[in-house]
């Protein structure tokens, strides 16, 4: 997805598979701090690095008029944890790289996968986090959400539906992009964690 606003060119990836493809079963976490009213969305493990993401290896691509920058935000499917308990695979947005530098963000480590038997001029990335810190709103939160005060968790109409939102996020995002409005602009300031040991 990609949105030209004020010379500025948004991108948004959906880094959903990760290393496996266990997707019930995702690693990464969204755990709520109610003291500060965030998410901090985490890499616990290896495995929990999401994978083969299509347009976020390098900070690069040429094409017929300019080099334009790649991935800059990320809706990052998490499992959400709430008083140390978790309520399943969610969806949140996640700023992953500087919009005018598009170096990658504290606590925030892409990659490229390196090469592959085909298809090499795509760049299939990585991405791991580090206790990066995103406010209450960036939770996509249509069908379930978390009570911002106090932390409470309200559950969709369905089981299902969190489940089919990851299995077509992916889908929509080749569809449709609309990510460059004053509104997501507002939503997507993060703040990183402290101790961050991941090389940006």
């Amino acid at each position: 997805m990609r949105k030209r606003n004020s010379g500025m060119v948004y991108r948004l990836i959906v880094p959903l598979t990760e290393i496996g493809s266990n997707v019930r079963g995702l690693e990464t976490t969204a755990t709520y701090d109610k003291s500060t009213e965030e998410f901090i969305i985490h890499t616990p493990v290896l495995t929990a690095s999401k994978w083969w993401i299509g347009s976020l290896g390098r900070t690069y691509v040429l094409d017929r008029e300019a080099a334009h920058p790649r991935a800059n935000h990320a809706c990052v499917m998490a499992q959400l944890i709430l008083d140390g308990q978790s309520y399943g695979p969610h969806a949140f947005i996640v700023p992953i790289r500087d919009l005018k530098t598009h170096k990658p963000l504290p606590g925030v480590t892409v990659g490229d996968v390196g090469p592959k038997f085909g298809l090499n001029t795509l760049d299939n990335g990585f991405i791991l986090f580090n206790n990066v810190r995103i406010p209450h709103e960036n939770m996509l939160a249509k069908y379930s959400h978390v009570v911002k005060a106090t932390g409470s968790y309200e559950r969709p109409p369905n089981a299902n539906v969190g489940y089919g939102t990851m299995v077509t996020a992916s889908r929509i995002a080749t569809l449709k992009a609309d990510v460059g409005s004053s509104e997501y602009r507002h939503v997507c300031s993060p703040r990183s964690g402290k101790g961050s040991h991941y090389s940006d």
